[in-house]
């Protein structure tokens, strides 16, 4: 079985020898973790029929084919001209929230009761519009770390301190130790993506310990939630 670091690190092309309107599900994206990690880790996780077709950001999209070629081939990135793109049985589906909640369905991974699938899907969205999604524009130059990362429109409190506390305040309310119900669930991927990929990236710099303590010393729910 793949280890932790395995599925955070090991991002490679896998063989391509699936008929894509089988049921093999294919991931095809960019050779970086960003949106694609989540639907990895489902689907390793449940032990999925799963293939990657692993794009080089290099020789695709900074070559200049991409703006030409490989974006407008339906086949290729979907009807919305994008990756990643989530195949299976034929059909292309595109946007990262649509793609992990569709592997999150195949993969047993989305609450059954109504309510609990809005929750998981509500934590699952926090997570990636309200905290990846603004550090992922930060790291590209397109926001400022300080003003829109750590802070927010609301100040200094309102960007990742308080929406790791809301993370934080979920599990701990939680007698099950899971997001929502007594099950894993998408949410619980959710949360253990930014968690592990946030922590990795400020334990690169000599003030990522630092860092790490301000941001999740005072969280021990979401540390128990990661191991």
């Amino acid at each position: 079985a793949l280890t932790q670091r395995d599925m955070v690190m090991e991002i490679r092309p896998m063989p391509q020898d699936s008929d894509p309107s089988s049921d093999r599900l294919l991931l095809r994206y960019w050779d970086a973790s960003g949106r694609g990690m989540l639907i990895r880790y489902m689907a390793y996780d449940a032990a999925l029929d799963f293939v990657e077709e692993i794009v080089s950001v290099e020789e695709t999209f900074v070559s200049g084919s991409w703006a030409s070629n490989e974006k407008f081939s339906p086949a290729f990135s979907g009807p919305l001209k994008a990756l990643p793109v989530v195949e299976h049985n034929g059909e292309i589906i595109n946007q990262t929230s649509a793609c992990t909640q569709y592997v999150a369905e195949i993969a047993g991974f989305m609450p059954e009761g109504p309510l609990d699938r809005a929750k998981a899907i509500m934590i699952a969205s926090h997570v990636y519009e309200d905290i990846q999604m603004p550090m992922w524009d930060a790291f590209w130059g397109f926001k400022d770390w300080e003003r829109d990362v750590i802070g927010g429109f609301g100040g200094p409190t309102s960007g990742l301190t308080l929406k790791f506390s809301n993370l934080e305040n979920i599990l701990s309310s939680s007698s099950s130790g899971f997001a929502v119900g007594s099950e894993i669930s998408l949410a619980d991927f959710a949360i253990f993506y930014v968690v592990e990929s946030l922590t990795r990236r400020m334990l690169e710099v000599a003030s990522g310990p630092d860092a790490v303590e301000l941001l999740m010393g005072d969280k021990p729910a979401i540390a128990q939630h990661k191991k």
